[in-house]
């Protein structure tokens, strides 16, 4: 059964975004780290740096977006005590196969620095999460293949350090090492993530569109894994996701919604998890007392909050001192008729957000 919007809430939620896009890139680490593999080199005091159980790993990467990356993190074992070199690299120009440019006459890294010191927080087992911050900021150009590498800086000959492996990514893992005087092009992935200045990703979804929480209206599920909401009349399901730290005393959390029709969205708050209803083309799932944080124009099919000029989400959802778990979602309009009709309307998943003082 279709429940209808009044008039006084649409006027309230005007248009919420869709499906999130934000500014970074994870490829999360599987469960236990997964299949490891050795990155690392013998810094030798000489100079020599010459090993048979030195190797490299390198992960490629394409952003859908022009994106200026300034964090990187990636999981493995314990950090060796001189640290790792990050690298990034560009693609071959020589072969469409998936090689970074390392073999042409003249070939430099994009960036390439040593970080004698890492964050390093333990994620269980022997795996630990390293987070490190670019000494220059690097640009990526949209749809265009990268490399980057994590390389672990040995103090003494013959110890691995292992980077982990991820459950998403499509194209492997490029490696060498030394003693086998040869590269390799591996199946798995490697575990990383970069991101910007707004930070990783923080925060759970809920409510997605999918037919795993209520089906969608008019049978527009959107894809089993595809974490947006119900589809729009563009082919896609509006997807909502955060960036940040949720903390009340240092709030740099900013909503990032994508994959939306119409000209303009509307960001709000909740104070609970509400039981899933479908509205309009979609399904509501924020419950609670309910905070309208903002209408934003929708540029592109995405849109965010806040903005310049904006409050931030902890003084305007007014949270209290003590924080606390509150959930977000997006409304948008989806202006044609003929999709899904007479609906006119959408929303994105949901994001739950466990905030701290």
């Amino acid at each position: 059964m279709r429940l209808s919007i009044s008039s006084a809430v649409l006027a309230a939620f005007l248009s919420v975004p869709l499906f999130a896009q934000t500014p970074s890139y994870v490829q999360p680490m599987a469960a236990n780290g997964g299949t490891l593999r050795p990155s690392q080199y013998w810094i030798d005091p000489t100079g020599q740096n010459d090993y048979d159980t030195d190797a490299q790993a390198w992960e490629d990467f394409t952003l859908p977006q022009t994106t200026t990356i300034t964090r990187v993190r990636w999981w493995g074992e314990a950090a060796p005590s001189l640290g790792f070199a990050v690298g990034f690299y560009y693609q071959d120009p020589n072969t469409i196969a998936v090689q970074p440019d390392i073999f042409r006459a003249g070939w430099t890294p994009v960036y390439l620095h040593v970080f004698p010191t890492v964050t390093q927080t333990s994620v269980g087992g022997s795996m630990y999460q390293f987070d490190v911050t670019l000494t220059t900021p690097v640009t990526f150009q949209a749809n265009t293949r990268y490399f980057v590498s994590v390389v672990g800086q040995m103090p003494t000959a013959g110890p691995y350090w292992q980077w982990a492996s991820s459950p998403t990514g499509t194209n492997g893992t490029f490696w060498w090492q030394r003693g086998l005087h040869m590269y390799f092009h591996l199946g798995d992935n490697r575990a990383v993530a970069l991101a910007g200045t707004d930070g990783f990703p923080v925060g759970n979804s809920f409510c997605v569109g999918d037919g795993s929480v209520l089906a969608c209206p008019c049978g527009n599920n959107s894809p089993v894994g595809s974490n947006r909401g119900c589809l729009n009349s563009s082919g896609v399901g509006g997807g909502l996701s955060a960036t940040g730290v949720a903390s009340v005393a240092s709030d740099s959390v900013k909503l990032w919604a994508s994959g939306m029709t119409g000209s303009t969205c509307v960001f709000f708050q909740g104070s609970a998890q509400g039981t899933p209803v479908v509205v309009d083309d979609g399904m509501g799932c924020v419950g609670g007392t309910i905070v309208r944080l903002g209408t934003k124009a929708i540029t592109a099919s995405a849109s965010s909050y806040p903005q310049v000029g904006d409050s931030t989400i902890s003084v305007r959802g007014a949270l209290p001192s003590i924080g606390g778990t509150y959930t977000y979602q997006t409304f948008y309009r989806n202006a044609s008729a003929a999709f899904c009709p007479p609906a006119t309307s959408n929303r994105t998943n949901g994001v739950l957000l466990t905030w701290a003082p």
